[in-house]
């Protein structure tokens, strides 16, 4: 009997060695698990916030790329308030042109808004003074010219030194 006594006190050890080894593997098993969750989620959370920066840098690129879109934009708008952008663009055609040109006014336009009258004396060869004409209705405005002369310049001595020029120019953009 006695070994009988032993085997089961062996059996009993045994079951429960068995049972604190299976519930110790349970409470790991239960500990990874959510250890693995909490670690997928830190990462989604990594994920997301790395994306959320890469948008970020993304779209202050974009706004930067749209400033000087919008910037470049409004050099095609009339601002009577401003019209640096427009006396800029003029001059630059009597530049290109190759004529002396000088804006004697800009003025706003009482009665529509965004329209500028402009008064401009030139001076330089007719083929000069014709190609500002063709270069100053190719702007990106709308430009009607409600008067324009052109001359002879006076030389000493009869000496043909060219030919001069006033305009008067109604200038708009496009969009009203």
């Amino acid at each position: 009997m006695k070994g009988l006594q032993t085997k089961k006190i062996t059996v009993v050890a045994i079951s429960i060695i068995a049972l604190c080894l299976v519930s110790a593997y349970g409470f790991l098993f239960y500990t990874i698990k959510n250890l693995n969750n909490k670690a997928s989620l830190l990462r989604q959370d990594f994920s997301l916030a790395e994306d959320k920066e890469r948008k970020t840098i993304s779209e202050k690129i974009l706004l930067r790329g749209l400033e000087d879109g919008r910037r470049e934009l409004e050099g095609y708008f009339i601002n009577s308030e401003n019209p640096v952008a427009l006396i800029k663009r003029v001059e630059a055609l009597g530049g290109i042109s190759g004529v002396s040109l000088s804006i004697s006014s800009l003025e706003p336009d009482k009665e529509r808004k965004n329209v500028v009258i402009a008064d401009m004396s030139l001076s330089g060869g007719f083929s000069q003074i014709f190609h500002f004409l063709v270069l100053l209705e190719s702007i990106p405005f709308g430009v009607t010219v409600k008067r324009a002369a052109f001359g002879l310049a006076p030389s000493p001595k009869g000496v043909q030194s060219g030919w001069e020029g006033i305009i008067n120019a109604e200038i708009s953009h496009f969009i009203y």
